[in-house]
């Protein structure tokens, strides 16, 4: 199998649903040879509060946030501290001094489990923080929880309502090695429009989001529509090689015809709504591994990157099935974008 080095990874082509259907030989020393390491641009630190929570103060929640360049697919990468992960297109673009986040507006979320009918006065609520990143302008979306989702941006709040529910669903992702959807575990998704900002939020039972520009809006709930599933393996930091023991993590594929985004769930219940991207093959094609790297994440308050920070592992993969890249960091977190 193949070697990596410190921050780049590389020899792996993995499978659908279970089965193993090719390793790489020549080629992936090729590519070996071809992978860049992954180069860190700025860090924040994010105060978050708890759903029913008016002020910061000095309980309020923080996480540490880093931004890096993936030079291999000229894409931005944002990393919590809790190893949930977003990915934006183009380089982050950090001038010679890294610029402080803007916060924009708060939002408390609600959030049905799956086997909860109706929303009630005990309903499971959020807290979401949105901020802009002056170094670039995107918008980050992170919850109580450190889940991030990262959306291009702009423009200043402007004076809409509080964020209006559209509509929920069910999803279903089954666990590496099961077939059977019977024994999946169920996770109750909603969806909220963002009116200040104009973008849709999806929010899970576990507080994991995603977030996709433009807003939806529902006459007739339809109930979401499977598509495919991936079976995906993922390094943790320090591991070198892919083999037997790796770690494997289910993923299932949902369209949503609501506003007809698909939406990708991973077995831990993290969520991903990609932009722009449809089913471009029905025929449900295993991925193509592309690369993997590792980064590094501080907690709020830790100043240098030491021998002590926490290290997470991400694997890339080509989901051929809509030709958009599919981020997987060793948490279970994805995000998807299109390629």
């Amino acid at each position: 199998m193949s070697k990596r080095s410190k921050l780049a990874r590389v020899g792996f082509r993995w499978v659908l649903l279970g089965c193993v259907l090719a390793l790489l030989g020549g080629w992936g020393q090729a590519q070996e040879n071809n992978v860049k390491s992954p180069e860190w641009k700025h860090a924040f630190e994010l105060q978050v509060r708890k759903a029913g929570d008016a002020k910061f103060d000095k309980n309020t929640s923080k996480f540490g946030l880093e931004v890096y360049s993936d030079p291999n697919t000229n894409k931005t990468i944002y990393i919590s501290e809790i190893g949930s992960i977003a990915v934006a297109p183009g380089a982050p673009g950090t001038g010679d001094k890294a610029k402080e986040p803007e916060w924009l507006h708060a939002m408390d979320l609600r959030v049905r489990k799956a086997d909860e009918g109706d929303f009630t006065k005990d309903t499971k609520k959020y807290g979401i923080e949105v901020f802009r990143d002056e170094n670039n302008g995107n918008l980050v979306y992170i919850s109580e929880t450190g889940a991030i989702a990262v959306v291009p941006g702009g423009s200043t709040p402007g004076k809409g309502t509080d964020p209006v529910w559209s509509h929920g669903m069910t999803l279903k992702p089954r666990k590496a090695g099961e077939t059977d959807f019977a024994k999946a575990q169920k996770f109750g998704v909603e969806v909220f429009r963002d009116e200040k900002l104009g973008n849709t939020v999806y929010i899970c039972e576990n507080g994991s989001i995603a977030v996709v520009p433009g807003l939806t809006v529902v006459d007739k709930i339809k109930p979401p529509e499977w598509k495919h599933a991936l079976e995906l393996k993922v390094r943790k930091a320090g591991e070198t090689d892919f083999n037997d023991k790796t770690q494997k993590f289910g993923l299932e594929v949902y369209l949503d015809p609501n506003n007809d985004k698909l939406v990708y769930i991973s077995q831990t219940g993290s969520l991903s709504v990609p932009n722009g991207v449809k089913i471009t093959d029905p025929k449900a094609k295993a991925p193509d591994w592309q690369h993997g790297i590792e980064l590094k994440a501080r907690k709020a308050g830790e100043v240098e990157f030491n021998d002590k920070t926490k290290k997470y592992g991400l694997e890339i993969f080509l989901d051929v099935n809509t030709t958009s890249l599919l981020y997987i960091c060793e948490t279970g977190a994805i995000c998807d974008v299109a390629k």
